[in-house]
């Protein structure tokens, strides 16, 4: 299976430590549900009001304290480019469309993984 970079980005990015009941031998897959439960507890309001989906993906812009994602402009472009989903000398107009996906592209990627579809098996 062709590694999803973005999925490893996620799975890369939990922070076990906002969880107080936690014992640190997690599996990924118990990490995910974990982060996913919580976006789950503290969105719901937003989920019935936009959709799941877009709830996450407000639910990510608002930097949750159980994932350490890029937020910074330069920082996201950084990661992408240095693993090869983003071209090194794109153009702006690339880059600021690749910028206006990435929180929608993050969203359905954590929503896939919360499902157990096509889950990296190396991270």
């Amino acid at each position: 299976m062709k590694l999803d970079h973005t999925k490893i980005l996620i799975l890369n990015s939990i922070d076990l430590h906002y969880f107080e009941d936690t014992r640190g031998d997690e599996t990924l897959r118990e990490q995910i549900a974990l982060v996913y439960a919580d976006f789950k507890l503290s969105s719901q309001w937003n989920i019935d009001r936009v959709g799941e989906q877009a709830a996450c993906r407000d639910w990510l812009q608002g930097l949750p304290s159980c994932l350490n994602l890029p937020f910074m402009n330069y920082d996201i472009l950084s990661w992408f480019k240095g693993v090869g989903l983003l071209e090194l000398d794109s153009s702006e107009k690339e880059e600021n469309a690749f910028l206006a996906n990435y929180w929608t592209v993050c969203a359905a990627k954590l929503g896939q993984l919360s499902r157990g579809h096509q889950f990296p098996s190396e991270v």
